[in-house]
């Protein structure tokens, strides 16, 4: 099947009534994806009279009838950017196309075709569409627009931490992770421009806080987000899609501390007495164990110290006149190796909590039996 369609705006900023004539033939060859399409039925009125001329030749097998539809009615539209890169089309991915969106008003399914797009008192291009119910909504492409330019970079994001379950002594949290996606549209334009990004989602996934006006669709894996360019302007627009992530986590954590303080804090605290206790054990567990390793950093410090200084007085014992260098470098080394001897001290003091702490937490967190949340 094979259509003309002539579009006409009412305004300069896009929104337009637009003008679709149609004409379905049988036996036609389908008409090319390519952006740049053949012409189309070429059509002169003379006197009253309507001739067409198709780019194509019609085949009427003998015998038989072929029945030629003509349309012509006015639809709702207007004339408007889309970024979504085609990897048939290279520039495609930095720079938007020029698309009609119009709704088929007709009352009847708009067999797959071309159609020719008339506004802004000219001629402004041509594209293809396919099938089209009655009362869908189509954006048709037809041509590049390189005043406008998109640039788009996405980071992986993981935030927050729920408690999810407890289980055989392993903690596992929920985390919302999923693509942080930025757009920068940089307009040469001489107008305001309203463009679509055609953002692919992530399945599963939810947008958080679209624009007004988004038009996201689970079915195609894909968002149209609309933005309006102001003229040689530089918009900037994040878009986030968040999921829940389970994963586990060590009891010691920054997590485990968001995770299990948030479900202490909440509705169920009043039946997490074992989980609390619990968690106060560790709690101290994690004291003991953050001394230990402070313990261990001023250990290896000490040491490096007081070799250090060893070495300097070797290198000087035979001068006789670095007395008084070797006078504070002796101080030194006595003031250093009387603290490394508190520090070892302490450190295996403090070695014998961690693991007596730890023991005792391992054991009462066992009790614990938290069933997997949604």
């Amino acid at each position: 099947m094979g259509y003309g369609s002539g579009a006409r705006n009412k305004s300069e900023q896009g929104k337009a009534g637009m003008k679709m004539s149609a004409n379905a033939f049988a036996h036609a060859p389908a008409p090319s994806r390519a952006r740049n399409l053949a012409a189309l039925a070429a059509v002169a009125v003379t006197g009253g009279t309507t001739r067409y001329e198709l780019p194509d030749p019609v085949t009427v097998p003998s015998g038989s009838a072929t029945m030629l539809l003509l349309l012509d009615k006015e639809v709702t539209g207007e004339s408007s950017f889309l970024f979504a890169p085609d990897s048939g089309v290279p520039d495609s991915a930095a720079h938007p196309f020029r698309v009609a969106r119009f709704t088929n008003q007709t009352g009847g399914l708009l067999e797959r075709g071309p159609l020719a797009f008339f506004g802004e008192g000219g001629f402004l291009g041509q594209g293809v569409i396919d099938g089209l119910p009655a009362d869908a909504s189509a954006t048709v492409p037809f041509a590049l627009e390189h005043s406008l330019a998109v640039e788009r970079s996405t980071e992986y994001v993981q935030e927050g931490s729920t408690l999810y379950q407890i289980e055989l002594g392993q903690l596992i949290v929920k985390r919302q992770v999923g693509p942080r996606t930025r757009y920068t549209i940089k307009s040469g334009n001489s107008r305001v421009a309203k463009l679509w990004l055609k953002h692919p989602r992530q399945v599963g996934s939810a947008l958080l806080a679209p624009p007004k006006n988004t038009e996201d669709n689970v079915g195609t894996a894909s968002a149209l987000v609309p933005v309006q360019v102001a003229s040689q302007a530089t918009v900037t627009l994040v878009l986030d899609e968040r999921q829940g992530q389970q994963q586990g986590v060590d009891w010691l954590s920054p997590l485990a501390d968001e995770a299990v303080k948030g479900y202490l804090n909440g509705p169920d605290a009043a039946s997490a007495a074992a989980l609390k206790a619990a968690f106060a054990l560790r709690n101290d567990w994690k004291k003991s164990a953050e001394e230990t390793s402070r313990l261990r950093t001023e250990q290896q410090d000490l040491e490096r110290s007081t070799e250090e200084t060893r070495d300097n007085l070797k290198a000087i014992e035979k001068n006789k006149a670095a007395d008084d260098l070797r006078k504070t470098l002796t101080l030194r080394l006595s003031k250093a190796s009387t603290r490394l001897d508190v520090v070892m001290k302490r450190l295996i003091e403090v070695d014998l909590q961690v693991k007596e702490l730890e023991l005792r937490f391992r054991e009462a967190i066992k009790e614990v039996h938290i069933a997997a949340r949604s």
